[in-house]
C-alpha cells in the first residue's frame, strides 16, 4: 500500500491550505476562505483599502515572524491586523495566542489589532458589517473583557 512507503510524493506544502480564493492565494479553513472572499468583494467596490493574505510581520527581536490572517492597509493610512481565532476553545492554541497577542501589545500595534471567533456561527451579513465598520473607522468591540483584543466580534 502507498501509505506504508516512504516518499514525499504526497507531501504538499500547501496541504494546510486547503482553500483558494482567489487565484494564487490559498487560505487554511474554510472560515478564511469566506472572510477572504468578504474582503475582495468590498475592495473591489470601493477603494477604501486593499488587503493582504498572511502578510508578513517582522519581528527583528525573534527567529520567526508573524503572518496575521489579513492585514488591511486602509486608504486613510490605517493599517488592520484581522486574526481570525478559529481554535478558542483549545488551551494550547489560547496560550499561542496570549503570546502572540503581548508581542501585539508590545510593538504597540494592539489598537491595530481586530480579532473575531465562531463560537456561536458564521453570518455573511455580519463579517460585512465588520468590513464596513473598519472602512468608517467606527470599530467597538463586543468583547469588554479584552480577552483577546480591543476589538473583538463574533462572527454571528
Amino acid at each position: 500500500a502507498i501509505s506504508h512507503r516512504r516518499t514525499s510524493l504526497l507531501k504538499d506544502e500547501l496541504i494546510e491550505y486547503g482553500y483558494s480564493p482567489a487565484e494564487g492565494v490559498y487560505v487554511k479553513s474554510r472560515v478564511e476562505y469566506i472572510i477572504y472572499k468578504k474582503l475582495q468583494t468590498a475592495a473591489r467596490e470601493s477603494s477604501a483599502f486593499s488587503f493582504k493574505y498572511e502578510e508578513l510581520y517582522e519581528l527583528n527581536d525573534k527567529p520567526y515572524n508573524y503572518h496575521p490572517d489579513f492585514v488591511l492597509h486602509m486608504a486613510d493610512g490605517r493599517t488592520i491586523y484581522w486574526e481570525h481565532l478559529g481554535k478558542v476553545t483549545s488551551p494550547s492554541y489560547l496560550r499561542m495566542w496570549d503570546q502572540r497577542k503581548h508581542t501585539y501589545t508590545a510593538r504597540g500595534d494592539l489598537s491595530k489589532l481586530l480579532t473575531t471567533d465562531e463560537l456561536s456561527g458564521i453570518d455573511d451579513e455580519k463579517i460585512e458589517s465588520i468590513i464596513n465598520k473598519i472602512v468608517s473607522n467606527e470599530l467597538e468591540t463586543e468583547d469588554s473583557s479584552n480577552r483577546f483584543s480591543d476589538m473583538h466580534f463574533s462572527l454571528r
